[in-house]
């Protein structure tokens, strides 16, 4: 035989094995199949079960929880308005005393006012006073005080331009006491040498 032949009936040997190990196998997932589809089934039919019984009683415990709600909803509506009658009552008094405090302090103000009036009135009568000297000091200044600053400026600017041609001729002369000064002292440096 030759090694081709040989590994063709190694072959065919290995294939029946696997054949005849395969098929048992086969069979025994078939099996297990039905049965895991049985078990679910019935699995599937408990959930269903405990479903119900808990959508039941989840549905009393709503109504149980409801109810009681509805109970404390009305005692709290009870309080809400007993309190809100009390402070009502409150409020009202409240206004009242303040209404009376408000009347108080108007009065107050009232005789404030009369004596600002008062006030007012002496202030206008001062207003008119003060009138009075500003328009005779506008008229000491209008025929006493213009009429001597404008002499002043008459005379004032022909002197100042006196004055500007005298600084020129001061600051000349300036330089020239400045120059005998300095002739003076060597001079006087030259006498004492001599002597």
């Amino acid at each position: 035989m030759t090694d081709h032949e040989l590994l063709l009936a190694i072959s065919d040997i290995v294939e029946k094995k696997i054949n005849a190990a395969v098929g048992p196998v086969e069979i025994n997932m078939k099996m297990m199949e039905g049965s895991i589809r049985q078990d679910m089934k019935e699995m599937e039919a408990g959930i269903r079960q405990d479903m119900k019984e808990m959508e039941a009683g989840i549905r009393q415990d709503m109504k149980t929880m409801e109810a009681g709600i509805r109970q404390d909803m009305k005692t709290m509506e009870a309080g809400i308005r007993q309190d809100m009658k009390e402070m009502e009552a409150g409020i009202r008094q409240d206004m009242k005393e303040m209404e009376a405090g408000i009347r108080r302090d108007m009065s107050v103000l009232d005789d404030r006012i009369t004596g600002l009036d008062h006030r007012v009135t002496d202030l206008n009568d001062q207003v008119l006073k003060l009138s009075d000297r500003v328009l005779n000091v506008e008229l000491h200044l209008e025929q006493v005080t213009d009429p001597k600053i404008e002499w002043l400026a008459e005379n004032y600017l022909p002197a100042a331009k006196r004055y500007e041609k005298a600084t020129e001729k001061i600051e000349a002369v300036a330089s020239d006491v400045d120059v005998l000064k300095s002739v003076v002292r060597e001079h006087s440096e030259k006498l004492q040498m001599i002597s």
